[in-house]
């Protein structure tokens, strides 16, 4: 009860008329099982009144039914009849075959109660009647849901086939990308490793050059002073 209650605070809040005009009935099944019909017609009624306001025609029958089964409850079974007459007219507009069908039932138990055997008998032609279309509808409804549920499944089907292949593509990709970055670092490292050798070599070869300069700078002093004395002896 506390959560319909609040539920129907919030439906108040937002104006929104159907889910308050639910609650109220809703409020009332509750108080009508626990024994209190007058707290029940009460929320029957306002429920009625909001869907009378929204011209909900297979909500007015709902609350009718659920008054008149409250009054039959309470063996007022002429006022119990009368709200029985009103659902089942408004599910017929509506086309409300379950609210027929409560209708129905409720008129079946009342005529019987009030000995009216005749009458009781023919509601319960007309609802055999319908209880066969609800079992037509229902193999019907089961078809299609048997329908959808295949197409659903293939559908799932297909989408999973479908991520698959995005998911394969994926991984392809990714593994295009770990191949080019990894033959880039080894280009890079290749280039490093290279780079590197060249320098040792230079540094060798400078460090060559200036172990050798001594060398060469004795060399050439000898070969100066070894001209010098070769063009003095020459002159002499």
């Amino acid at each position: 009860v506390q959560y319909y209650e609040k539920a129907l605070t919030y439906s108040k809040k937002v104006n929104n008329t159907f889910n308050s005009s639910a609650m109220y009935n809703n409020l009332g099944i509750i108080n009508m099982e626990q024994g209190k019909y007058k707290e029940a017609v009460m929320y029957y009624h306002k429920a009625l009144d909001m869907r009378v306001i929204d011209k909900d025609t297979a909500g007015m029958a709902q609350c009718y039914n659920n008054l008149s089964r409250l009054y039959f409850y309470k063996n007022n079974f002429p006022l119990a009849l009368d709200y029985a007459d009103k659902a089942l007219d408004l599910s017929r507009k509506s086309s409300s075959i379950r609210s027929e069908s409560l209708a129905l039932s409720a008129m079946i138990s009342i005529y019987s109660k009030s000995k009216d055997y005749k009458k009781a008998l023919e509601s319960f032609k007309i609802y055999q009647s319908l209880s066969d279309s609800i079992h037509i509808l229902n193999q019907t409804r089961s078809t299609e849901q048997l329908e959808l549920q295949y197409e659903y499944e293939k559908q799932s089907r297909e989408y999973e086939f479908e991520q698959q292949i995005k998911y394969a593509q994926k991984e392809r990709q990714i593994i295009i990308y770990v191949i080019v970055i990894v033959l880039l670092l080894f280009l890079i490292f290749i280039f490093i490793m290279l780079y590197r050798q060249q320098r040792i070599r230079n540094r060798e070869n400078l460090l060559m050059q200036k172990l050798l300069e001594p060398e060469n700078k004795n060399l050439s002093v000898k070969r100066d002073s070894l001209e010098q004395e070769v063009e003095t002896k020459t002159r002499e």
